[in-house]
């Protein structure tokens, strides 16, 4: 696993990756709760993984953790956003800037704000990357 020195983490002790996951320049993972990064999966340049939020109907903002778990060999391109309690299944891509806010389906191609699936993700046989 890497992860850019310009990466910020918070409470890193919440953090789990696998192999050969990485986290890119100026991510922000706040980490009040834990996060999964299942192995092969990239968090691109300037994405947020956020577990933490305010009940904005408490008169208190009481604080609200939610873990985020990211499967298999997903992708989250540049500047995307996931929300508190958010998972991202297996072989998913996220869009740039895109903001995750309901789960992810596996081997889908996801965008937007709030975040859908658009269409089936089809890895090629050849190339040199593989899902085994």
């Amino acid at each position: 696993a890497s992860i850019h020195s310009r990466a910020r983490i918070d409470c890193p002790w919440n953090i789990e990756m696998g192999d050969f996951a990485s986290i890119g320049e100026r991510a922000w993972i706040y980490s009040l709760e834990k996060i999964r990064i299942g192995r092969w999966s990239c968090v691109s340049q300037d994405v947020s993984l956020i577990t933490g939020t305010h009940d904005c109907c408490d008169p208190s903002f009481a604080l609200i953790t939610k873990p985020i778990t990211i499967g298999e060999g997903v992708w989250l391109a540049f500047g995307a956003t996931v929300l508190p309690g958010i998972t991202l299944h297996d072989y998913c891509v996220i869009g740039a800037g895109s903001i995750v806010t309901k789960d992810m389906p596996e081997m889908m191609v996801c965008a937007g704000n709030p975040c859908k699936a658009i269409k089936k993700r089809t890895i090629r046989s050849t190339g040199g990357w593989s899902q085994s």
